[in-house]
């Protein structure tokens, strides 16, 4: 009988003493109601990311249809409108996170430069000054009444930031006249969060329109960029990789729709979930403070205690006979990475002896992590991810070594495939 109800509010709010419950039963469950498998000991989920007959859930169906171009060009607003729905329906397919072998590797080559490792370390020092930047607005905002949301003001606008500035929409130097508008980040922000919306697991109608129109608004946010590129980055390279042919507009849109995505509300989590789990655990933000190398332990340590993503899907390629669960080919399998990083008996963690995989542990000997994925689908942005939680947590406590939880504390809108921390209230203690 089916134990896991993924409506429950308390898994929503918690779902990590659900996973130890059904890890402890069988590594793989399937829902009848739903004709879908989960995915949640660590060794079946590593197993699974690599394996050749679980496939990408968003392989394009080969009619691509009018270009956006043509739906944007539309004269009445009704059918433009109505067109563009259905084309960002379709762009779900073109992302190369949703691509297969060979196609895949194709098309990331052309997005992946800026997030290899050397781009990113030479960033390192950019990225440090926007967190300086962000900080000094919230130093403004700590002699005023009332607590400081870290979410709102710090975590969700350094990562958009940094990825407007690799795609070109910003200029490169933090704080200049050219650095993207406060509304245009509120737009951005507002276009990510529509697609948060239609993500999520059993997404109704409602949430899946509002994921398209939030395909809309960033793609309509770069499309003129693409045309006339005024500034050096991803998006002026990709727009002579159109000219040559190596990619199509709707290609290159699509995708770069998905890297603002992305590469901002993951990265926004990271950091999010980070302070929050320092915070919550004042001894050990003390110890962190005191060494501040092991930031990137913390940071570490979260992805794989508390990920921002809490599962991958991919789609049985074939019949196929997954950990003694029997699978028709084109069955939907959810392989819960938030599980898999707290299962005792796959990883280092978990030995006797061991530290207990529930505790918090900046300094434990970090297991392979399944946070970003494996194989050719880790995620393009991984060093990126590190890179700036780590600048932005380091600065963060170098400056208020006493910050302290405040009254409301973390909340949390409820979700099941992703930890989405929307707002941190905090007491910054005075500046250091």
């Amino acid at each position: 009988m089916m134990t896991f109800d993924p409506a429950d509010p308390d898994f929503r709010r918690d779902p990590y003493p659900t996973y130890a419950r059904l890890r402890g039963r069988t590594p793989v469950i399937m829902r009848p109601e739903r004709g879908d498998v989960f995915v949640f000991g660590a060794t079946a989920v590593r197993e699974a990311l690599q394996d050749p007959r679980l496939v990408m859930d968003g392989a394009r169906d080969g009619r691509p249809g009018p270009s956006w171009d043509e739906m944007a060009a539309i004269p009445d607003p009704v059918r433009r409108h109505q067109g563009l729905l259905a084309k960002a329906q379709d762009f779900h397919g073109l992302w190369f996170a949703n691509l297969d072998s060979p196609e895949h590797e194709a098309v990331a080559r052309l997005f992946a430069p800026p997030f290899t490792a050397t781009p990113v370390w030479e960033m390192a020092d950019v990225i440090a000054q926007d967190v300086g930047h962000l900080l000094d607005e919230l130093d403004l905002q700590a002699g005023r009444d009332g607590p400081i949301d870290l979410m709102e003001g710090f975590a969700r606008r350094l990562p958009l930031r940094v990825m407007a500035r690799i795609l070109g929409l910003s200029g490169i130097v933090p704080g200049a006249a050219d650095d993207l508008s406060r509304q245009a980040e509120d737009q951005l922000w507002a276009a990510t969060r529509s697609m948060m919306a239609g993500l999520d697991l059993d997404a109704d109608a409602r949430r899946l329109a509002l994921c398209r129109f939030g395909i809309i608004g960033l793609v309509e946010h770069v499309r003129p960029h693409l045309d006339r590129p005024v500034r050096p980055g991803l998006i002026a390279t990709l727009a002579l990789h159109c000219a040559e042919g190596r990619v199509s507009r709707d290609e290159a849109l699509a995708n770069l729709s998905i890297l603002l995505f992305a590469g901002n509300e993951t990265t926004r989590q990271l950091i999010g979930a980070t302070l929050f789990h320092l915070l919550s655990r004042p001894e050990t933000m003390a110890a962190v403070v005191a060494d501040p190398a092991s930031v990137a332990g913390a940071v570490a340590e979260t992805l794989r205690f508390d990920p921002p993503v809490q599962y991958v899907v991919r789609r049985s390629r074939e019949q196929m006979l997954l950990w003694n669960v029997d699978l028709p080919a084109g069955v939907r399998v959810r392989l819960v990475v938030g599980s898999a990083g707290r299962d005792p008996t796959a990883w280092p963690s978990g030995v006797v002896g061991g530290p207990d995989p529930e505790i918090f542990d900046p300094w434990r000997p970090q297991p392979p992590n399944l946070a970003f994925g494996r194989g050719i689908h880790h995620c393009l942005g991984m060093r990126l991810a590190q890179a700036e939680a780590v600048i932005a947590v380091r600065e963060f406590l170098r400056r208020h070594p006493g910050a302290r939880l405040a009254d409301p504390g973390a909340v949390w809108r409820p979700s099941v495939r992703a930890r989405d921390l929307t707002h941190l209230f905090i007491s910054t203690g005075g500046r250091s």
